[in-house]
């Protein structure tokens, strides 16, 4: 049993380190923090902020001036004496953690002298330097700040080094004291800025207005919108003419300068409008735009694309319908006035005030025709059978119906009629022939018709029935050997 004690001893002397190692070297790889304050020959402690409960050491050289702890809030305050233009070693230390240390320079005291010359410099608030000035200042003496008229300015902060005061007096001076008043600008300044925008705006209206000088509008001077626009333009251009000479310095304005400026603005703004509505009112009037030209050629090529679809028509040419020649007239009409206009049509051209309006009445009435020559080759177009019908006799008697197929009459044997044979119309399961009897247009039964045609181009009729099923057989037939009744048309 002591065997086996003395094995377990030795077993967690050897292990427990190793255990315990990894924390500890955990522990040590943190490190304290530490921060020290500026110090001059003058300062009497070494103050700074470290991780709390830490050991402050403050050397010079091999040389310990002095040590503390760090408060709970790891604050700290070293006492040293005298110091001189050294560099220290400050150091923190605590259990666990890796020893921080920094090194920091004693600077020197500025020698206090009896006076000096100081140099004010007036800024403003982008720190553009505006000017500077010097004067004599004297130890112990009561401090007024310099004051320096700058025009469109007003002071804002002040800001002094090289010298303390004490209340208003100066308690200690250094060779080169420097106090500088930083300014901002007046409530009633036009800064560079503002000058730049306002010269944008004014120079928008200067170029609209020259722009449009050499246009045929503006030199009518037809129009009161004219003088009105250019007299708001000449009237800005005079106000603000003073303050936009110098861009790069401010300008002092009066109170009422800002709503001068925005009221000949606004009305430059509104009599430029003015003017344009008049301008392009009378542009259209007088002027053919190259863009107005695109738009008028379009409506022309549609007008003749459809009269010259409409010329190839069997009733232009060979109707007779007043309609025919208006439809014609018209579209010459409309194409002889816009012709010379549409030569070019990538510039605009001048035009007659009343050039638009003839256009329109010239196109509505082209169209009108067209509508017109439509409804009359309707007509035509539904007379066209009647008109191929050909001339012959009905050699027996048939029943003849009017175009609604209702029975309205007999013809007698050998009766005149016109029958379009091309032209087979049904009607409840029965085949009609269109026919016009004493000028009455209708249909007669195709199976029940003897038709004896005339011969063409003569006065004489074929001597015998004839056969549609052959023209070769007009003729040939003879009625008594014919058992049926046979339409024969030539």
């Amino acid at each position: 049993m002591k065997d086996i004690f003395k094995k377990l001893m030795v077993l967690l002397v050897i292990v427990a380190p190793l255990v315990l190692a990894p924390s500890a070297m955990a522990k040590s790889t943190k490190y304290t923090v530490l921060k020290v304050s500026k110090l001059n020959t003058a300062s009497r402690t070494v103050t700074g902020t470290a991780t709390k409960s830490a050991k402050i050491t403050v050397k010079h050289g091999s040389k310990t001036l002095g040590t503390t702890k760090t408060s709970s809030k790891g604050k700290y305050n070293v006492k040293v004496n005298k110091l001189g233009v050294w560099s220290l070693t400050v150091s923190a230390s605590k259990k666990g953690y890796r020893t921080k240390t920094t090194t920091i320079k004693v600077a020197a005291v500025p020698k206090t002298i009896k006076n000096a010359t100081m140099i004010v410099y007036y800024r403003d608030s982008t720190n553009k330097l505006l000017s500077t000035s010097k004067q004599t200042i004297k130890l112990n003496s009561k401090f007024k700040a310099p004051k320096k008229n700058i025009s469109y300015y007003t002071a804002s902060k002040s800001k002094y080094s090289g010298f303390t005061l004490k209340s208003s007096k100066i308690v200690k001076l250094t060779k080169k004291p420097i106090y500088t008043i930083t300014y901002k600008y007046a409530k009633n300044v036009l800064t560079p800025a503002n000058k730049k925008t306002l010269k944008n705006k004014v120079s928008k209206f200067d170029s609209a207005l020259k722009s449009t000088e050499d246009s045929s509008f503006y030199k009518s001077s037809n129009s009161n919108t004219i003088s009105v626009y250019n007299n708001a333009v000449t009237k800005l251009d005079t106000y603000v003419a003073s303050y936009l000479k110098d861009m790069s310095t401010p300008s002092k304005i009066s109170s009422s300068f800002i709503s001068n400026e925005t009221k000949l603005l606004n009305t430059c703004q509104s009599t430029q409008s003015d003017y344009n509505n008049a301008k392009s009112k009378y542009d259209k009037l007088h002027t053919l735009s190259s863009n107005d030209k695109s738009i008028l050629k379009n409506k022309i090529n549609n007008i003749d694309d459809t009269f010259n679809s409409a010329k190839k028509d069997d009733f232009y040419k060979n109707g007779t319908d007043k309609t025919i020649q208006a439809y014609s007239d018209a579209v010459t009409k409309l194409d002889k006035l816009v012709a010379p206009y549409l030569s070019s049509q990538s510039t605009s051209s001048n035009i007659d005030p009343n050039f638009n309006t003839n256009v329109q009445s010239l196109i509505d009435n082209a169209q009108a025709s067209q509508v017109k020559y439509r409804n009359a080759k309707t007509s035509f177009d539904s007379e066209k059978p009647y008109r191929d019908a050909r001339d012959g006799y009905v050699m027996d008697s048939a029943n003849f119906f009017d175009t609604n197929f209702k029975k309205i009459d007999v013809t007698g044997d050998y009766s005149p009629i016109k029958i379009n044979a091309n032209s087979v119309v049904w009607h409840n399961d029965h085949a009609y022939y269109l026919a016009v009897l004493d000028n009455q247009r209708g249909y007669i039964l195709c199976s029940s018709t003897i038709y004896f045609a005339n011969k063409p181009d003569t006065s004489q009729n074929y001597s015998l029935f004839t056969s549609t099923l052959s023209p070769i057989d007009c003729g040939n037939l003879d009625l008594g050997q014919e058992s049926g009744h046979i339409l024969c048309i030539i």
